[in-house]
């Protein structure tokens, strides 16, 4: 079996061929240079992952070992009340997008030729306390005399209204798009 392995006509050309040889010994060698660049980067990878839970324990176990007092989660209890005070109510999903678009519109009163679209409503917080978050797009076209004065309304000074993404291309039409998001809490109709 060996004598024919030997005897075969691919291994006689490369035995006669130092080219071949070389050529041989190149690919071998590449083929090793990336084998070992794939183990490297998976250690690399597996490294910075454990970087990171180490990391995280490490501010799990400062955070365990901070005591809260009584004082701090009565002062973050009235602060959270006040907040949820401040956000407007619904009586259901619908009122709130309702409601969503007209101070959409209203918000952006100076934007010329405007269309507002109902992008969508999740529930966020959890079974005790649950708020309404419904996103609105706006498009329109915004002269560059209004631009100013419709930063002013989006600033983050309200605290019900988020920016999700703002677009203004200031040209000769003035286009102009933003995403707002909008906080509700639900109320009952009693």
């Amino acid at each position: 079996m060996k004598e024919s392995i030997t005897a075969h006509p691919a291994i006689n050309e490369l035995k006669s061929n130092k080219r071949l040889q070389w050529l041989l010994l190149v690919i071998v060698g590449i083929l090793s240079i990336s084998g070992l660049k794939a183990l490297s980067d998976k250690s690399e990878s597996l490294k910075g992952e454990v970087l990171l839970q180490q990391s995280l324990l490490n501010r799990l176990e400062v955070a365990a070992s901070m005591e809260l007092s009584e004082e701090n989660v009565k002062d973050s209890s009235e602060e959270l009340e006040q907040m949820l005070a401040q956000i407007p109510g619904a009586s259901s999903v619908s009122v709130a997008e309702a409601e969503a678009l007209s101070r959409a519109q209203q918000t952006m009163r100076k934007v010329e030729r405007i269309r507002s679209t109902l992008v969508g409503t999740d529930t966020i917080g959890s079974q005790n306390m649950a708020l309404w978050q419904v996103r609105v797009e706006l498009q329109g076209q915004l002269n560059n005399r209004n631009f100013q004065s419709i930063l002013q309304e989006v600033d983050g000074s309200d605290t019900k209204v988020r920016v999700v993404s703002f677009r203004y291309r200031p040209s000769e039409r003035g286009a102009f798009a933003v995403v707002l998001d909008f906080l509700f809490k639900p109320i009952s109709d009693q």
